[in-house]
């Protein structure tokens, strides 16, 4: 997605918050390593404890003010109806997942939110078990958290009034996630034995999403010169 970023991976060991994700985050902004971030982690499922919320907004926080764009996978949908944190918080961007259509010569047909439904073939290969769309594997997470609309949703965003009141919707953003048509990728791993083997696959979720999201973004920034 943007071929000419310094890519750097930044893991914490909670030395500084306490929380190894955090402390990650907190380097990055500390010591502006980057202009976007990209995580695929969470710490737990709405609703957290506040003081989770305050030391986690207190880095965001920091973040915007730097100029610096963190970007959440909004999740695969674990546990449905449920949002994890802190990809819900209002003070970072959730990339939620999409399938895209393309029809003949490349060409984009329609886009619609990412699911992914299983079903095999039976024994004798004469019918599907169960019969199609089989059974739910994974989807983009998104619904409405438990925080307050924020600004930049206002007037943008619907049905998401709970109890009279206007809430955030999540994700605030999506890309591709679908597993089918995801992003090839090798890697080693241990096998059989305990011994090391290649594995090439094909990866989704928002876990493509948000990488990709952010590589489109870096190369927002590539174009405009940093500004």
């Amino acid at each position: 997605m943007a071929p000419a970023a310094r890519v750097t991976y930044v893991a914490g060991n909670g030395k500084i918050t306490g929380d190894r994700l955090l402390d990650a985050l907190d380097t990055v902004v500390t010591y502006h390593i980057a202009d976007v971030v990209t995580s695929s982690w969470y710490i737990g499922w709405l609703p957290v404890p506040n003081s989770v919320i305050s030391a986690w907004e207190g880095v965001l926080q920091r973040a915007a003010v730097e100029g610096i764009t963190v970007n959440f996978a909004s999740g695969d949908a674990q546990i449905p109806k449920k949002l994890q944190y802190p990809g819900a918080d209002p003070w970072l961007t959730a990339v939620g997942g999409t399938t895209v259509a393309i029809g003949a010569h490349d060409k984009y047909l329609w886009e619609t939110g990412w699911v992914t439904d299983l079903a095999s073939l039976n024994k004798a290969a004469t019918a599907w078990k169960p019969a199609p769309p089989g059974t739910f594997f994974a989807a983009t997470t998104g619904g409405i958290s438990s925080f307050a609309e924020p600004y930049y949703q206002q007037g943008v965003v619907s049905g998401n009034v709970v109890g009279g009141q206007a809430r955030r919707a999540v994700p605030d953003v999506s890309d591709l996630g679908d597993f089918t048509i995801g992003y090839q990728i090798g890697f080693s791993t241990i096998g059989h034995q305990h011994k090391f083997i290649y594995v090439n696959a094909v990866n989704g979720g928002t876990s493509l999403s948000s990488p990709m999201f952010t590589g489109f973004e870096a190369d927002l920034i590539q174009g405009r010169h940093h500004i």
